[in-house]
């Protein structure tokens, strides 16, 4: 009993720290596309992952990919990180970048991830598929569902979302030059028979930017490359409004939804504007006098953007939420795809704190352990506080439990830090 009651009080004191803890941005991600030559059919610059640390103002290459021929989105949640690289969903410890799984998926375009399942929309040039929208276990990456194209989507697809247990995807037919399409995808979770569709109307061909706020559901349209527009819908598709940009020629190079408003960018032009869906009017411009690849802003209104010559250079530009450009450095080539890494502190004292993650749970056996640090010591006690297992791990290492089905307790400890989970061996 008084080893159950010192575990209890450890872990109390920790949901106690963490309870004041706060999440700041500590680092932007960057896919980086690099260069692949299709006359020749090789990669002259390869597919690689980056990290842009917003204190020290640093950015460090992580890892290249050399057997893809480029990457197409980039998704970053509390433990890992997703790719989504030609022909493959790859899976990543956050902390360790330890590749935890791998699947192969033809025409991978964008992912979208919550707790238990990977949402995957398709499309590739000259390439039919039976189905343009996959879903598989987050745990695994193993398929669980595949909606065909005579349930789901008909056309090949790009942006997806989650909001309120509904997956929304937008369809486009983007690889088939000429025969654009646009519509709005809802898929229900938990539901069967439940996709539908609203059709973005005349102007909205080629929804290629799909962006969900708490105030409804934006996207910037291509169309066929001579123009563009944004629509704006309800979560419930129950009606759209689909408004041209008088301003834009050749279609948008990027956009993002910023301020309350679809900021956006033509081709071969340096300057933002604001498209208020209030007033369906274009009402702000930013003069940053740059032609971006890639835009993302976060909470306080910084805004982090690249630029690339598509051949062998790129950088990353950071401006201050007064539009001030604070910070430039070399990135790789062709960085499209940014995403924001917010982590926990304590106060403004920089500790030690550790995150640990433990998955799958129930399990069958096989743990994996997941966290900001080099080597945990793990303990497995039974529901009596019997130690009955313990082992020295790595962030990311998979660990075999030969235990009876039960309940138990997984003791980690980091450093100075020690938590305990419930785990369920069925």
């Amino acid at each position: 009993m008084q080893f159950k009651m010192l575990t209890l009080l450890s872990l109390g004191f920790l949901l106690g720290t963490q309870s004041f803890a706060q999440t700041s941005l500590k680092y932007v991600w960057v896919l980086n596309e690099g260069r692949y030559d299709y006359v020749q059919s090789k990669q002259t610059i390869p597919v690689s992952l980056g990290r842009y640390d917003v204190e020290n103002k640093s950015y460090e290459e992580m890892l290249e990919f050399t057997d893809v021929r480029f990457g197409s989105d980039l998704k970053v949640t509390e433990d890992f990180i997703f790719l989504a690289t030609d022909t493959l969903l790859v899976k990543l410890d956050k902390y360790s970048l330890t590749e935890l799984d791998r699947a192969v998926v033809h025409g991978i375009r964008k992912i979208a991830v919550d707790e238990d399942q990977v949402y995957i929309t398709r499309g590739e040039y000259g390439v039919n598929f039976n189905s343009y929208f996959q879903m598989r276990d987050v745990n695994d990456l193993s398929q669980l569902t595949e909606v065909n194209s005579q349930d789901g989507p008909k056309f090949s697809t790009e942006g997806v979302e989650l909001k309120d247990g509904n997956v929304y995807i937008a369809v486009n037919n983007g690889f088939d030059f000429g025969n654009e399409v646009g519509f709005i995808g809802k898929y229900e979770l938990g539901v069967s028979t439940s996709y539908s569709e609203i059709d973005l109307g005349p102007n909205g061909a080629n929804p290629d930017n799909l962006m969900m706020t708490d105030d409804g559901i934006f996207t910037l349209n291509n169309k066929d490359y001579s123009g563009s527009s944004v629509s704006v819908l309800d979560f419930d598709l129950n009606g759209v409004t689909t408004s041209n940009l008088a301003n834009v020629g050749a279609g948008c190079g990027t956009s993002m939804y910023y301020d309350s408003r679809v900021m956006y960018q033509e081709f071969g032009e340096n300057k933002l504007f604001g498209f208020n869906p209030i007033s369906a009017e274009i009402d702000d411009s930013l003069e940053l006098n740059y032609e971006f690849y890639g835009l993302v802003a976060d909470e306080s209104g910084q805004i982090f953007a690249t630029l690339t010559d598509f051949l062998s250079t790129g950088s990353l530009l950071v401006f201050d939420a007064n539009k001030a450009k604070v910070d430039s450095l070399a990135i790789g080539v062709s960085a499209g795809n940014l995403a924001l890494d917010y982590r926990s502190s304590v106060g403004s004292e920089e500790l030690n704190f550790v995150d640990f993650g433990l998955y799958p749970n129930p399990t069958k056996g096989n743990l994996r352990l997941t966290g900001n640090f080099e080597i945990a010591e793990v303990k497995i006690l039974n529901a009596l506080g019997s130690l009955q297992y313990e082992v020295q791990v790595k962030s990311g290492e998979l660990i075999w439990l030969d235990l009876p089905q039960g309940i138990y307790l997984v003791e980690m400890t980091a450093g100075e830090t020690t938590t305990t989970e419930k785990i369920i061996i069925q």
